[in-house]
């Protein structure tokens, strides 16, 4: 087995090399390292190739002989999406298509995207299911949802199998707490460390929901190497929904939830 990661040097994407560490032949790594690292790698096993997924000749040397391709390179800070648009674009669509048409060509048996419950918007309704209308707010979140339509396009027509993963709120070891994606639980961890206030804004009884890194790449990982699912998996939460306040019960992560449906399609239009 040989397993393409874009954005590999990133927070999940290392992780999902560290995943297939002794399982797979070879892991390649392509990331033009504009938010990832490549001491994200180190200790791993891979094969890096430095460079963007908008290079369609590096994205086909990449894509050779490869069965498997996660590709979670993309613009995802949405602040600097909404600054930057086109740019937004250029990577989180061009840059897939492009992907796409070469991993077709190579023969990859499955691409697997990380989409993003930003497609979601500011909808008040949870929980969060596949049918639900779409209603992205930014130029990141359009992007992921036109990415999930692409996918399931090069599907139907034969062209690539695919599958699609919509990420909520996820954390774990190698989450950058300065990055400009920054979650609450890796900034509240560094400054408990350094014994500093952590800042907790309104009445501290607002909610969300997070995962722990290890369960998606888990997801991830059966998506690929299932061919039978397809389509768009919400995954929902590894942590029940405690108020900014209140302390979590366990820190162990939970199995992830998982929620099916065959196709974007069936989302509203």
């Amino acid at each position: 087995m040989k397993v393409l990661i874009t954005g590999g040097a990133g927070f999940i994407g290392s992780h999902i090399a560290e995943h297939y560490q002794g399982i797979a032949e070879e892991i390649r790594v392509l990331d033009n390292l504009r938010t990832g690292y490549k001491k994200n790698l180190d200790g791993l096993k891979v094969t890096f190739i430095e460079g963007s997924i908008t290079d369609r000749e590096l994205v086909a040397k990449a894509v050779e002989g490869v069965d498997y391709i996660f590709h979670m390179a993309a613009m995802v800070s949405v602040p600097e999406s909404m600054q930057k648009p086109r740019e937004t674009v250029d990577l989180n669509v061009n840059g897939l298509l492009t992907v796409l048409e070469e991993a077709s060509k190579a023969g990859v048996k499955k691409v697997v995207l990380a989409s993003s419950a930003a497609i979601y918007g500011d909808n008040p309704i949870v929980p969060k299911v596949e049918t639900m209308y779409p209603e992205p707010k930014s130029p990141y979140g359009i992007t992921k949802l036109d990415g999930e339509y692409y996918m399931e396009m090069f599907r139907t027509t034969g062209q690539v199998n695919t599958g699609c993963c919509r990420f909520f709120n996820v954390f774990g070891p190698r989450q950058d707490p300065k990055g400009a994606y920054a979650a609450a639980v890796p900034i509240f961890m560094e400054k408990a460390i350094k014994g500093e206030d952590i800042t907790v804004f309104g009445d501290g009884e607002q909610t969300r929901d997070f995962i722990y890194v290890k369960d998606i790449v888990g997801g991830l990982t059966y998506v690929a190497e299932h061919p039978e699912v397809t389509g768009c998996i919400t995954w929902v939460t590894a942590v029940r929904s405690p108020s900014t306040t209140s302390p979590i019960s366990s820190s162990k992560p939970q199995a992830p939830l998982p929620r099916f449906c065959t196709c974007p399609s069936e989302l509203a239009m």
